[in-house]
C-alpha cells in the first residue's frame, strides 16, 4: 500500500481533531474511570494528574532524543550518542523505580531531571506502594512516619496549586452539595 501526499491543509485539520478529541477525553478521564460524576470530589484529581502525565509525555516526545538515528558518524558523534543512550537508559530505569515506589510526582519531574529521579530511586518507597509491599511492617513504620511527614508539608501546597488551575474538590462531608463555579 502506497501512501499519498495529503494537502497540508488537511493534516493540520486532523491535527486539530485528534488534539481537540484527545483534551477532552483527557479532561473527563476520572468520570470515565469512576463511572460516575467525580469532577468535583477527591477523586477529581485524577483527571489534573493524568493530563499532567500526558503533558510531560508530549514534551519529552517533543524533545525526543535519536542517539542511534544518523549512520555515518566520527568517533566523537559516536561517544556522544552512546552517552546520550546510556544516560536515558539509566533515568527510564530510574523513574520506573520512583513508580514502584509510588513516587509519582518525582518520576515525572525525573523524566527531565535525571538526578531528581535517581535520587528518588534510592530514597524510601512511599508506605503502600508496590516496592514498600515487599518488607515487613516493622520496617515500614519509618517509612510512615517520613510520608506523614512529608505529606503535612508538601502536599497541601501542590493540592493548592492544583486547586488554583482545576479548581477545588468538595470539602469532605459536602456529598449532597453541589461545589461547581457559578452554581
Amino acid at each position: 500500500m502506497a501512501l499519498v501526499p495529503l494537502d497540508p491543509g488537511l493534516i493540520l485539520v486532523s491535527a486539530a481533531l485528534i488534539g481537540s478529541g484527545s483534551s477532552l477525553v483527557l479532561d473527563e478521564f476520572a468520570d470515565i474511570l469512576h463511572l460516575d460524576d467525580v469532577y468535583w470530589t477527591q477523586q477529581g484529581r485524577t483527571s489534573a494528574h493524568v493530563v499532567g502525565l500526558a503533558v510531560v509525555c508530549l514534551l519529552a516526545l517533543l524533545v525526543g532524543l535519536n542517539p542511534l538515528g544518523v549512520d555515518a558518524l566520527d568517533d566523537t558523534e559516536f561517544t556522544v550518542r552512546w552517552s546520550g543512550s546510556v544516560l536515558v537508559a539509566v533515568t527510564t530505569a530510574a523513574v520506573l523505580v520512583c513508580a514502584a515506589k509510588g513516587k509519582y510526582r518525582t518520576a515525572l519531574v525525573g523524566v527531565f531531571l535525571p538526578p531528581v529521579a535517581v535520587i528518588g530511586a534510592i530514597r524510601l518507597a512511599r508506605p503502600g506502594s508496590w516496592w514498600a509491599g515487599r518488607y515487613p511492617q516493622a520496617r515500614t513504620d519509618r517509612a510512615r512516619e517520613r510520608a506523614a511527614r512529608f505529606d503535612h508539608r508538601y502536599v497541601r501546597r501542590f493540592h493548592h496549586v492544583l486547586d488554583r488551575v482545576t479548581g477545588g474538590p468538595e470539602p469532605p462531608g459536602a456529598e449532597g452539595e453541589d461545589m461547581r463555579p457559578g452554581q
